[in-house]
């Protein structure tokens, strides 16, 4: 009766890992610091012909980041990024004087600053070395910090 238990938690256990397929790889620095996570995300889509499997990655450039700040979407893409740093935001028409953009080192150096943040703002850090920065988006009295990871 043990062995006929065993051997079923195994075949469920199997078949469980089987199929859940994500796929998660982490990326590291020299000094051994993790830079980036890649998740990679199996779904399955269940269609007219019973399923259809779809791969979702997290590198991929129309992949975005977006949060609700102020009543606005914000998205922000690619993160981690090459160089170039996209931030939209949705509804920027009604936005407060009192809105900006800010890139900071993590020391707290000025790097990037927008007091007049449009619908697109292109954030250029191709110059910059590898590492962690912080964004900081205010829109009238709410703020919010975003970590960007430069490659």
């Amino acid at each position: 009766m043990k062995n006929i238990l065993t051997i079923i938690l195994l075949i469920l256990f199997t078949t469980i890992c089987g199929m859940s397929q994500n796929n998660i790889s982490f990326t590291y620095d020299v000094a051994g610091n993790r830079v980036s996570r890649t998740i990679n995300l199996s779904s399955t889509k269940s269609g007219i012909n019973g399923g259809d499997t779809e791969k979702l990655s997290f590198e991929k450039s129309e992949d975005f980041f977006t949060e609700i700040l102020a009543e606005k979407e914000i998205k922000i893409y690619p993160n981690p990024t090459r160089g170039q740093l996209r931030v939209d935001i949705l509804g920027y028409e009604d936005l407060d004087s009192n809105s900006s953009i800010q890139v900071f080192t993590t020391g707290g150096a000025l790097l990037y600053k927008s007091n007049t943040p449009s619908q697109t703002n292109d954030i250029n850090l191709s110059d910059k070395p590898a590492g962690l920065y912080l964004m900081v988006i205010t829109i009238g009295s709410e703020k919010s910090t975003w970590k960007i990871i430069k490659q």
